[in-house]
């Protein structure tokens, strides 16, 4: 296939998917995925299946974004090994496709957590297109590759990098995101960047873990605000993390507010426990701006609604609908494969 073949597969792929054969055909795979991972409910497949077909497959999406790359039409030249999360649903679809954009055969090696959605999806696309096959491959152990791709723990990023360090490679680390707020956010605001926090359970890295306040911000109203998504409490899983979490913070004296579903703790790693959220408090917008530059290369993306800052951003309720061009890490996935 040449390059306008190969995109042309892509836009014929987010057709597929928004009809309602595809839909349907997706979904008859949701309650595997819920079987083999308890955290992956069938609203947040739904969920990850809505923002590829609509931020990635959609052609005007995908049009914008290649003008910025002359993609080369050669055949199958490259094997570059794609090792993948399994943290949120579909979290490795991503370089699949940018694989296939580059003209490169993918060796898919996947997470544990995730091996029922993106293989039902590669299947339904396969059976029609069957010309597509030839560029996908799963493998158990990444054998005879050009160059890799793999996105892992800060403890795996090291054997990674040791692993694949005579090939290219992009590797990537733990990264999580905050958000900052100005203390003038409305109720509606609030309940956006609550999605930031809640979606997919605060698992991805692209979930905010970490929240920078001003000075006499009213906690008690933010935390209230937050309470529309008690219904999380419902999910066992997310349950039994705030119950134990929340015991390890009254244990050990730890200071934080809390609602039915979550526990703020002025703490200032980014990282946060599941059901958890950190803040730090800025004095001025100076300061902010010293605080997230310390720690920007562990930050994956800033929410901001109302503050003017130096660095990118985006809207509340904004962090888990990334576009093609949100390249994890920061790092021009397509550039690095149209150089093999």
């Amino acid at each position: 296939m040449d390059f306008a073949a190969r995109k042309q597969a892509l836009i014929d792929l987010g057709q597929l998917l928004a009809s309602e054969y595809g839909q349907g055909e997706m979904r008859k795979h949701f309650p595997l995925a819920y079987r083999q991972n308890g955290w992956f409910r069938a609203e947040d497949s739904q969920k990850a299946l809505d923002a590829l077909t609509n931020n990635y497959l959609a052609e005007e999406e995908l049009n914008a974004f290649l003008a910025n790359y002359q993609p080369e039409d050669y055949p199958i030249s490259k094997r570059v090994g794609l090792v993948l999360a399994g943290n949120i649903p579909m979290v490795g679809i991503k370089d699949i496709l940018l694989c296939f954009l580059a003209g490169h055969k993918a060796l898919i090696k996947y997470s544990s957590k995730d091996a029922v959605l993106i293989p039902a999806l590669l299947a339904l696309w396969k059976q029609q297109q069957p010309a597509i096959a030839p560029y996908f491959e799963v493998v158990d152990q990444l054998k005879n590759f050009d160059a890799v791709i793999a996105t892992g723990s800060d403890n795996s990023a090291r054997y990674f990098e040791h692993y694949f360090s005579k090939k290219p490679h992009i590797i990537r680390k733990n990264r999580k995101s905050v958000a900052v707020l100005s203390g003038e956010e409305s109720e509606e605001e609030i309940l956006a960047l609550g999605r930031d926090i809640f979606d997919y359970f605060g698992l991805g890295c692209r979930s905010v873990a970490k929240i920078y306040l001003p000075k006499d911000f009213n906690f008690e109203l933010f935390m209230q605000r937050l309470e529309a998504f008690t219904p999380l409490e419902h999910h066992s899983k997310y349950r039994n993390n705030y119950d134990y979490n929340r015991s390890l913070y009254l244990l050990n004296g730890q200071e934080h507010y809390v609602n039915a579903v979550l526990s703020l703790l002025p703490l200032p790693a980014l990282e946060s426990r599941i059901a958890s959220l950190h803040y730090e408090v800025y004095n001025d917008l100076e300061e902010l701006e010293q605080l997230l530059a310390k720690d920007w290369d562990k930050i994956q993306v800033v929410v901001n609604q109302r503050l003017t800052l130096a660095g990118p951003s985006v809207k509340f309720g904004q962090a888990q609908q990334p576009k093609w061009s949100n390249f994890a890490d920061g790092k021009d996935t397509l550039a690095f494969l149209l150089d093999l």
